[in-house]
């Protein structure tokens, strides 16, 4: 798993969304009520309160898709897909709790009329997201230590998806001799001793660890110094790759990455959490759909 940090991207992303689905429910209650009755039940129904519980359930569920990883996301098609599987996994779990509690729904017809809505909302506003994130402009701060294979695999596919959110503002080696070349396209800014002073002029906020050679080269003290600050975060190349391209590089990988990887309890934990949710979600649909598959057979056979 890799070193997160605290994200100001994330975080924007998180409260744009909860504005676009909080005012997607308004807007359904003015369109199915009319404005009269969506302005009683919004305020004196506590609708503003009942909208506000519909925009966490779906941030859960969107948090649950990994819509939140702009490396997960850099796919349209996909980002799309678990949009949709978001949204309907969160409107099934309010169908359940609306039906259990009645006092929480905003009218008759709301919600049916809110989900689409909000879906075309959120599809249009991720696609704007995700084309801004890919202007050089935007997007967190790489700097790579290393001058070999490794770390020019890793500029290269930073560079061929600039929509994940990550921009490459050069590299760092041991030896002095390299400062000044260019290897992909950034060039190499300085040396590893220079790091600190690198990082603080070009406002880097990742450092990825790509070093071939490390006996004797290895910028231990820089690299500990900048972690216990935390002022960036640090991570090995092949976690990264891995991560960007969904890829796991043989070139990259060391032994002390498959040690310390995150792929244990973490990964174990998350799966039976999602097959939790999903199976529950389903028994629940089938439940709620045995009425309407009765009435159906009861018809057929009447006809």
């Amino acid at each position: 798993m890799a070193q997160t940090r605290f994200n100001v991207r994330t975080l924007l992303l998180i409260i744009a969304e909860a504005l676009l689905i909080f005012w997607a429910m308004v807007a359904a209650a003015y369109l199915r009520l009319g404005w009269i009755d969506a302005y009683y039940e919004l305020n004196e129904k506590y609708g503003f309160l009942k909208a506000g519980v519909v925009t966490l359930f779906c941030l859960a569920a969107f948090y649950l898709y990994d819509l939140y990883d702009f490396v997960v996301m850099h796919d349209r098609r996909e980002l799309v897909l678990r949009l949709i599987q978001a949204l309907g996994l969160a409107w099934v779990a309010l169908a359940i709790l609306m039906y259990a509690v009645p006092p929480l729904m905003i009218g008759r017809g709301v919600s049916l009329l809110a989900l689409p809505l909000a879906l075309v909302m959120m599809v249009a506003w991720r696609v704007a997201a995700h084309w801004l994130l890919g202007h050089p402009s935007v997007g967190e701060k790489i700097l790579i230590v290393g001058s070999g294979e490794a770390a020019i695999d890793v500029a290269r596919e930073v560079l061929e998806r600039r929509d994940a959110g990550y921009r490459v503002v050069g590299f760092v080696d041991s030896r002095p001799e390299l400062v000044g070349q260019s290897l992909i396209n950034p060039r190499v800014l300085g040396t590893t001793a220079e790091m600190p002073d690198i990082i603080r002029r070009e406002g880097v906020d990742r450092v990825v660890v790509a070093m071939a050679e490390r006996r004797g080269q290895f910028p231990t003290q820089q690299l500990l110094d900048l972690s216990l600050s935390g002022d960036v975060a640090i991570e090995e190349c092949a976690s990264f790759y891995e991560r960007l391209t969904g890829r796991v590089s043989l070139d990259m990988m060391r032994p002390s990455w498959l040690i310390f990887s995150g792929r244990g309890r973490q990964g174990r934990v998350s799966a039976v959490v999602r097959t939790v949710v999903h199976r529950s979600v389903a028994l629940a649909g089938a439940v709620l759909s045995l009425p309407v598959a009765l009435l159906a057979a009861v018809l057929i056979k009447l006809d």
